[in-house]
């Protein structure tokens, strides 16, 4: 009887055991299948801007993980996108919002630049004087019409005659000689322009090209007038339409055999335009401050006798005449909407000669941006700044700090200043005519950036429904500047400001 029982109990056991492992596999795969079937049915849905914007790179065949996107509901703080924020990438023009936000934090928006005029002596019954010291701060926007002006006061102030040598003070910066064809191969383009404590009029001088049909002949005006540089007119006027295609002009730049900088401007004209402008940089910035001082000083009926050399204020110099710059915020709205690559450096190296003291350096100024952004808890992992304006191969940033540095601003009592600098799609800046078509027109405030397989896009889009977004774009991608960056632009743009807050 006991073999027959414990056989019983065996078998008894072996189908407990049996049974309990199937109802345990059972009971665990109704709860894998409930667990994700909840999970599914809460799970939040691709908000249509990701899912617009997965399909938009696709189509152009550019890669997810060259791409970096964050938007941000500033009513609900809601991150509604938020595509490989974390890894630093070229941002182009878009790094100017880092300098500017950074400027008006430490510097203020009031803050202007002091260009300063010193002689030797105070000049004598008749005017004379012997030596007149020019010092800079590195006014941004020391542009013609003020330099003429800043002229005029050393003559108003009783500067008749100077018998020495004219002084140019740029003990501001202390920076490394740099090439402006570096970049790209292209000195003349303002673009390249290289940061001066005396930068006048961008280092740039306007060719006006101004058609004077009774004589059939193009006339050229340069300004500001200069008399270090000479200009050899070949360009014939032909009878035509005021059409790009039939403009066709060449310049070159080179010293005559007396060592007389002369710009040969050839090609052709149409005579149905009135006017042309081509601004490029032409001299040095010596020679081009000295040509504009010069004309400047012979129109005013001023003497001088001397030359003009590089050197340090006395101290016992006698002050002559102080301009101020316009206040910063108002200059960030030329740097900003019209993407000024030397105003952004300039305002860059402010930075440290301000904050921490003269003379300015680049590592000052990246220490000071540096600080400030930890200070207000905007990350700064990946980032490195390198001139300021974002005309660099070297300077990255991640999606993360640009969003965090404008929500920063957004509540930041330098806001409207920040916000106010940046281009309006269709109506001003480097965006009036590139986002001169669709609904996004007068919809946002954003900085644009684009080099060689660059493009970015970072600032406020204000939607139809009320609602305002937050929104930082980079791509690093072959060729995407050629057109596909500019689509992906313009379709984010688009589908921000069609978007149904309620969605």
């Amino acid at each position: 009887m006991r073999r027959p029982t414990n056989a019983l109990l065996l078998r008894w056991m072996r189908l407990s055991t049996g049974d309990r492992v199937l109802r345990a596999a059972c009971a665990a795969w109704v709860l894998g299948l409930a667990l994700f079937i909840s999970a599914l049915c809460n799970a939040a849905p691709v908000d249509p801007i990701a899912r617009s914007m997965e399909n938009a790179l696709r189509k152009l065949e550019v890669p997810e993980d060259s791409a970096s996107l964050i938007v941000r509901d500033l009513q609900s703080g809601q991150t509604l996108v938020s595509l490989n924020p974390d890894v630093p990438r070229n941002p182009a023009s878009v790094m100017k919002i880092v300098t500017s936000f950074a400027a008006l934090d430490q510097l203020g928006g009031g803050f202007r630049w002091r260009t300063e005029a010193f002689t030797d002596r105070k000049p004598d019954d008749v005017g004379r004087v012997r030596d007149v010291y020019l010092r800079g701060q590195g006014n941004p926007y020391w542009v013609a019409d003020d330099f003429l002006a800043f002229v005029r006061a050393l003559y108003t102030r009783g500067v008749r005659d100077i018998q020495g040598d004219l002084v140019l003070d740029r003990s501001y910066y202390d920076l490394e000689p740099g090439d402006p064809a570096a970049f790209d191969g292209k000195p003349l383009r303002v673009y390249n322009v290289l940061p001066d404590p005396l930068t006048m009029n961008f280092s740039s001088l306007s060719l006006l090209l101004v058609p004077n049909v009774a004589a059939h002949r193009l006339d050229i005006e340069v300004d500001p007038p200069v008399t270090t540089l000479g200009v050899d007119n070949r360009i014939k006027l032909k009878r035509a339409a005021c059409k790009r295609q039939n403009m066709k002009l060449r310049m070159s730049v080179k010293d005559d055999d007396n060592g007389f900088r002369r710009a040969r401007v050839r090609g052709e004209f149409p005579n149905g335009c009135r006017e042309f402008e081509l601004v490029r940089v032409l001299l040095d910035a010596d020679d081009q401050l000295v040509g504009a001082f010069e004309a400047r000083w012979n129109e005013l009926g001023g003497g001088w006798s001397g030359g003009s050399r590089d050197g340090r204020v006395p101290a016992d110099a006698v002050p002559l005449y102080e301009q101020l710059s316009p206040p910063l915020a108002e200059i960030l709205r030329g740097v900003n909407k019209f993407s000024n690559n030397v105003m952004a450096r300039q305002i860059f190296l402010t930075l440290g000669a301000q904050i921490d003291e003269p003379p300015a350096t680049l590592d000052k100024s990246r220490a000071v941006l540096n600080d400030t952004f930890e200070a207000l808890d905007i990350s700064t992992d990946g980032l490195f700044v390198d001139n300021g304006s974002g005309l660099s191969r070297d300077a990255r940033i991640t999606a993360t700090t640009l969003i965090e540095l404008l929500e920063t601003a957004w509540e930041h009592r330098a806001g409207p200043d920040f916000y106010s600098s940046l281009p309006v799609p269709g109506v001003d800046g480097t965006l009036r005519t590139k986002f001169d078509k669709g609904r996004y027109v007068g919809q946002a405030h954003v900085k644009t950036g684009t080099l060689d397989h660059v493009i970015g896009l970072a600032g406020v889009v204000h939607a139809y429904d009320g609602r305002r977004y937050l929104v930082a774009f980079l791509v690093n991608h072959q060729n995407v500047h050629q057109g596909t960056g500019l689509s992906l632009q313009k379709k984010l743009l688009r589908v921000l400001v069609e978007r149904d807050g309620g969605a």
